[in-house]
């Protein structure tokens, strides 16, 4: 499924705790992230450059690193939960080495599609323009890092 090696050091995480953060906040985690989170919990991906690209704007950035459950994946979902420039339906996974946010989305229209969050772009009349797609869903995500 992951053909880009994880280094973690953290607890697989149980599926009873997922299932605890998908009552407590309302979502569904996509079949992906639990095969993911019960494997590794966390962890940072060999490879790591992160293509983005918008039409004719192409960049990289860095991944840093997973949220492990039981720990800041909990920290991440409070600190955007409330905020208005965050869209309802996004669930921070993860960061770049800039402090930058990647989360996947459990709306109807883009379950498991993987987003970047951009600070710089945030705009509370269009906060869709602060999240720059990534991938259509978590493998694709992990396996097209170089």
């Amino acid at each position: 499924m992951f053909t880009n090696e994880i280094i973690s050091d953290c607890e697989k995480a149980l599926l009873d705790d997922l299932i605890k953060l998908e009552q407590e906040y309302g979502f569904i985690f996509p079949d992906e992230f639990k095969i993911f989170y019960t494997q590794y919990n966390g962890g940072k991906p060999k490879k790591k450059e992160v293509c983005l690209q918008d039409g004719d704007w192409k960049s990289n950035t860095r991944f840093h690193g997973f949220y492990p459950v039981n720990n800041k994946f909990e920290k991440a979902l409070k600190n955007v939960n409330d905020e208005s420039w965050w869209i309802k339906g996004f669930i921070p996974f993860g960061y770049d080495e800039g402090g930058e946010t990647f989360c996947f989305s459990t709306r109807n229209n883009d379950y498991g599609c993987i987003y970047y969050f951009m600070s710089d772009c945030i705009d509370e009349e269009n906060p869709e323009d602060a999240y720059l797609k990534v991938s259509e869903n978590f493998s694709e995500f992990i396996n097209n890092m170089t």
